[in-house]
C-alpha cells in the first residue's frame, strides 16, 4: 500500500512539532541545560523509528522512506553539533595540603556558550567539613541568559539560585523568592572567569549573589575581587587562562591551582 502525500507530510510535520515542543518544555524543567542535546537525541530517534515503522515496506514507498531518512539525519546532525569543549582541572590546597578539586568546562555551539564549574573541598577545622558547589551559566550572542548555582555542606543543600533572561529583564530566584534585576544585558560574570580575564573591568556580575562585585587589577598582574561579605578573592592569569585563585573563607584561605587543561576542536 502506497503512502499518500498528505499522510507523509503529516508525519514530517508532527516529527518537527514534537521536537520543538519537547525542547520548550525540557528547558523549563531540566536544571542542567547541557543535558538537552542528549534528551533531544532520544526524542528524535523515537519519532524517527515510529514514523519509519508506520510507512509500509514496498517499492512505492521507497522514495518516502528515503526522504524520512534524510530528514532524520538532518535533525540529528543539527542536534549533534556538540561543541568544542575546553576543560580546566584544579587542585585545591590549604597551605601545603591538598583538600579538594575543581573542574571548569566550556562548551561552544555557534553563538552559544555554556560554562559549568564543579568543585568539592574537605577541610578539617575542629570537625571535618565537606563543601560542594555547582555553577552553570549560558551566554547567547555574548549575553548572559541563564545561570544556576547550588552549594552544599556535608551533603545538605545550603543555598541555591536561578537567573533567567525573560521578557527583556533578568529574574532572580533565591531563598524561595523571585525578584527582577534592573540591570541591562550582562556580558561578563564570575563563572566564565576561569576562561576570560576581566580586562578593563571595574565590576563583575555574580550569578550566585545576583549583583555586581568590585574588581581591580593589582600591580603584580593579579585581579582582586571583593565579595559581598568583604572577603577578597585573587585571580592569576597566563595566556588568557586562570592559573590560580586564592579564596578567602571562614575556614581559612584556599588556593585553586591549575594542574591540567584540555581542548577539543
Amino acid at each position: 500500500m502506497a503512502l499518500s502525500e498528505e499522510k507523509a507530510c503529516k508525519i514530517v510535520f508532527l516529527s518537527f512539532s514534537f521536537e520543538v515542543i519537547f525542547t520548550f518544555w525540557i528547558q523549563k524543567f531540566v536544571t542542567c541545560t547541557l543535558l538537552l542535546p542528549y534528551l533531544k537525541r532520544i526524542m528524535i530517534q523515537t519519532c524517527f523509528l515510529s514514523a519509519w515503522n508506520y510507512i509500509p515496506v514496498n517499492l512505492e514507498n521507497i522514495a518516502m522512506r528515503s526522504c524520512l531518512v534524510a530528514f532524520g539525519l538532518l535533525l540529528m546532525s543539527e542536534n549533534n553539533r556538540l561543541r568544542a569543549q575546553d576543560i580546566l582541572r584544579y587542585e585545591v590546597r590549604k597551605g601545603e595540603d591538598a583538600v579538594g578539586w575543581v573542574v571548569a568546562e566550556r562548551f561552544k555551539n555557534g553563538h552559544t556558550e555554556h560554562h559549568i564549574v564543579r568543585y568539592e573541598v574537605e577541610i578539617r577545622y575542629i570537625i571535618k567539613v565537606r563543601l560542594k558547589f555547582f555553577f552553570e551559566c549560558k551566554y547567547e550572542n555574548d549575553m548572559l541568559t541563564y545561570a544556576h548555582t547550588n552549594s552544599y555542606r556535608d551533603g545538605k543543600l545550603r543555598e541555591s539560585s536561578l537567573l533567567r533572561w525573560q521578557n527583556g529583564q533578568y529574574l532572580m530566584e533565591k531563598s524561595g523568592k523571585t525578584r527582577a534585576l534592573t540591570y541591562s544585558p550582562i556580558t561578563y560574570s564570575t563563572i566564565p572567569m576561569y576562561f576570560w580575564p576581566p580586562y578593563g573591568l571595574s565590576k563583575v556580575f555574580s550569578e550566585r549573589f545576583g549583583e555586581y562585585l568590585p574588581i581591580r587589577r593589582l600591580a603584580d598582574g593579579r585581579y582582586e575581587m571583593t565579595l559581598v561579605n568583604g572577603n577578597k578573592n585573587y585571580y592569576t592569569y597566563r595566556q588568557g587562562v586562570c592559573q590560580k585563585i586564592t579564596i578567602s573563607h571562614t575556614l581559612g584561605d584556599l588556593d585553586m591551582i591549575l594542574i591540567s587543561s584540555e581542548s577539543e576542536d
